[in-house]
């Protein structure tokens, strides 16, 4: 048990720890995140993204932004202050991506970015991977590409299924760790749920939280959307798609 900031809501306090733990997990415990560093976040706008962003902000981090709309491009820099160089809204296609990455870093004086978070894959990976400094890490926690939309993509009878994911994950990329060697840089992929499985050791879990709420981590209070009765549930997954 953690007491929640006093300022902050029980709705807050409820929406923080699986969000800012992922963030903390991934761009700290696995990206090794620091000061000088460089992060370059997919969906940005989510609750990780927007919590990966509160550490590049804390670490004094360079960060770009990866969002899906102009909306949510305005909500990243209105929370965080990004120059427009440093705000990508998603392109179409697998090259603009690369593009604007490019862009993005000559902004920044770099020459390429120490750490990737990305909860989406499929095209958007490779250019990413490829904007990697020499010792950057590419951390995958998610797949937002083969995620279904709605309630019938779920189902291997509908057409979305058999027209869009199946293809999609069929054509997923694959890398060639020989050359991996070579360019000396690394993929990490994680889920949470393997830090409270029942086997893996308890103290793991209690020190990752002890490490992100010491006093001198400066949250920001969770951004929440909406709110939903429990009975609501599925309301709510609905809602997050």
């Amino acid at each position: 048990v953690r007491p929640i900031p006093e300022e902050w809501s029980f709705q807050q306090g409820a929406a923080f720890l699986v969000q800012a733990l992922t963030a903390w997990y991934g761009a700290v415990e696995l990206g090794k995140a620091e000061e000088g560093k460089s992060v370059l976040v997919q969906a940005a706008a989510g609750g990780v993204g927007l919590f990966t962003l509160n550490i590049a902000e804390m670490l004094g981090m360079d960060a770009v932004a990866i969002v899906g709309s102009e909306a949510k491009a305005r909500l990243v820099q209105q929370l965080h202050g990004l120059p427009d160089e440093q705000v990508i809204i998603r392109p179409k296609r697998a090259s603009g991506f690369a593009t604007a990455l490019q862009t993005s870093l000559d902004a920044m004086g770099r020459a390429g970015f120490d750490i990737i978070m990305d909860s989406v894959a499929g095209q958007y990976f490779q250019p990413a991977y490829e904007s990697l400094d020499k010792g950057g890490r590419h951390v995958m926690f998610g797949a937002a590409v083969y995620t279904p939309k709605g309630d019938r993509g779920k189902m291997y009878t509908s057409w979305e299924f058999w027209r869009r994911i199946v293809p999609t994950y069929l054509s997923r990329p694959k890398l060639d760790v020989q050359k991996m060697i070579g360019e000396n840089k690394a993929v990490l992929g994680f889920n949470l749920i393997w830090l409270w499985d029942g086997v893996s050791e308890p103290k793991n879990l209690i020190k990752l939280i002890d490490d992100m709420m010491q006093p001198s981590v400066r949250w920001r209070p969770p951004l929440v959307g909406r709110e939903f009765d429990f009975a609501d549930a599925p309301d709510a997954l609905r809602y997050f798609k």
